[in-house]
Formats: C-alpha cells, sequence, structure tokens
C-alpha cells in the first residue's frame, strides 16, 4: 500500500522526444515532489522512460515502487509507467506502517501494537 496523497506531493511526467536526465532533473528541483510518475508519451520511448527512471533510482536516492504497462488509444503498444518515491520518504513510511501500527480505542488512548506484541498506556 502506498502513502496516500495527503502525505506527498505528486508529479507525473509524460516523457517525450525532449526529455533528457537535466530535463527531468530541472522539473524535479522546481517541483519538490515526493512521488514521481514517469510515462512514456509513445511506446518508442519505453527504454527512455526506463534509463530516466535507473539514472534516479541509482544516482539520485529515489526507490522504484511500481512498474506497469498502460494502454493508450493513441498507441497499438503498451506504454510503461513507473512510480518512484524518494528514498527518505520511504524510509518513514516503512517505520509508520510496518514497524509500529497506532489504534484509537474506543477511551481516547492511543494502543500501540508492535511485532505482534500489544501495550497499552493505562
Amino acid at each position: 500500500m502506498l502513502p496516500s496523497d495527503s502525505d506527498q506531493r505528486t508529479k507525473k511526467i509524460s516523457i517525450n522526444q525532449k526529455h533528457d536526465m537535466v530535463k527531468v532533473k530541472d522539473i524535479i528541483n522546481a517541483n519538490n515532489p515526493d512521488m514521481l510518475v514517469l510515462e512514456s508519451d509513445k511506446s518508442l520511448l519505453n527504454l527512455k522512460t526506463n534509463s530516466i527512471a535507473y539514472k534516479l533510482v541509482m544516482d539520485y536516492e529515489w526507490v522504484g515502487i511500481e512498474v506497469r504497462g498502460i494502454k493508450r488509444k493513441k498507441d497499438p503498444c503498451r506504454l510503461l509507467r513507473i512510480t518512484l518515491i524518494r528514498n527518505h520518504i520511504m524510509d518513514k513510511y516503512r517505520l509508520r506502517h510496518n514497524d509500529a501500527e497506532v489504534f484509537q480505542k474506543s477511551g481516547g488512548e492511543p494502543f500501540i501494537e508492535m511485532a505482534g506484541i500489544g501495550s497499552s498506556a493505562v
């Protein structure tokens, strides 16, 4: 499960012939998104989209969380859509959702369950 849209800023970039790594980095720096969706404008650009995503993961601390092929009427082949999230956001998400789940009891007291061991502040 991904963080909700209220938890981060999402930026979608449709990769076309004019996009290169410099232009993508400029878009990222201008918008400062926490989540990035790279989508090929045409099926011929799937490799370029993949290369940009690979560079972001390897050199700029982004984490790939979803890759899918999407169908568009204008192109007979599937287009590539890659969703990336910033590394520090992914770490916060893992800590918040995997290590501890916070539930609100009926009395209004927070109940924390960690690794299957329940405790209550009573």
